[in-house]
């Protein structure tokens, strides 16, 4: 350019003396320019250059805008990967969720996932070993419901009995042919009581005092028959009769002690019942003089299986299992014997008044 198309653009003289920085900005063609000026020495002569000012800041722009590009990528990047992650996460928790939700309907079926080592691996392993616990339960449940329902059945054969129906309507009989009107009058009404409380109107759980009065009632048909061979004492202490006990409990006891007690005994013996309460049961025992056991014949009693065939007697260890169905571990029968001395049978039972007991 010449001095003059110069100075149609910018006031050289101007520039030159209000600015002696040789570095300038100014606005040229509707552009900015950089304005750079240099004296050169000995001559008089000033040099002066424009450069477009967006020439100078192109690549800067390019850098920009390739910067904003990588970080728009990247932001892409971490949002895909956040939602990847979270899906990761919470997907198998709202499906496990989800399958806990069917257990209401009883889906007892384990949830199986791609195995993990992190928290919602071991959560998953939690619930598996959650159903296998369940399964046994019911299981263990089902097993106890089917005993159950077989010490009923064999409860029921004891209640109805025939061999001891016979051999009472035979004692009534003969004491009707004697003329013995007073004791077939005691002993029919003594029967009769014995089976009305049998039945109970099919109760299972009965107060401990109607246990009692059941006993009661059988002993005194049995003293009939067996008049030479036992007498008999019942003995609380404390108020315990309101407390309730499965039925036929203390029965099968008696008879175990009349039959394989006293009735092989060569002179009269005694059989004794008592109860009292303790600290965490009530507490009833069966005791007579009889000829007693050893203890490998105690192991033996209580170790016997019980009879799945049902057809025999009521036995000890089978009122063990079912006071255990009933009220736990803790409780059941205990024996203890000596040979020529007598067996005394300890029954323990839980608190419970005047109320059923579901198991």
């Amino acid at each position: 350019n010449t001095r003059e198309d110069i100075s149609e653009q910018i006031d050289i003289e101007t520039l030159l003396t209000e600015n002696q920085d040789p570095q300038n900005i100014r606005v040229s063609d509707g552009q900015e320019m950089l304005i750079n000026s240099k004296i050169i020495p000995n001559t008089g002569w000033i040099v002066i250059s424009f450069i477009p000012l967006k020439e100078l800041t192109k690549d800067v722009r390019k850098m920009t805008y390739t910067l904003i590009l990588i970080g728009a990528f990247v932001f892409l990047l971490a949002l895909v990967s956040t939602i990847k992650l979270s899906q990761t996460i919470t997907s198998p928790l709202t499906d496990l969720t989800n399958h806990i939700k069917t257990l209401e309907d009883g889906n007892l079926v384990k949830y199986k996932i791609a195995e993990r080592a992190d928290e919602i691996g071991i959560l998953n392993d939690s619930f598996n070993s959650m159903i296998d616990r369940n399964k046994e339960l019911l299981r263990k449940i089902d097993r106890n419901e089917k005993k159950k329902r077989e010490y009923e059945l064999a409860l029921l054969q004891a209640q109805v009995k025939p061999h001891f129906l016979y051999n009472t309507l035979d004692i009534i009989y003969r004491l009707a042919s004697l003329g013995r009107t007073e004791e077939v009058i005691k002993a029919t009404k003594n029967i009769a009581d014995f089976y009305r409380i049998a039945l109970s109107k099919g109760d299972e759980i009965i107060p401990l005092k109607r246990e009692l009065e059941l006993v009661e009632k059988y002993l005194y048909i049995q003293k009939i028959r067996y008049p030479d061979i036992f007498d008999f004492r019942i003995a609380l202490k404390g108020t315990i009769e309101d407390y309730t006990i499965p039925k036929f409990t203390i029965q099968p006891l008696v008879e175990n002690a009349i039959y394989h007690g006293l009735k092989v005994k060569k002179e009269k013996g005694v059989i004794e019942i008592t109860g009292s309460k303790e600290k965490d049961a009530i507490l009833i025992e069966v005791s007579d003089n009889g000829v007693g056991m050893s203890r490998e014949q105690i192991e033996q009693t209580l170790a016997k299986s019980i009879d799945m065939n049902l057809t025999k007697s009521f036995g000890i260890i089978n009122i063990d299992e079912r006071l255990k169905l009933y009220y736990g571990p803790d409780y059941g029968i205990t024996m203890r014997s000596e040979p020529n001395a007598g067996t005394t049978v300890s029954i323990r039972i839980g608190f419970n008044k005047e109320e059923s007991i579901n198991v």
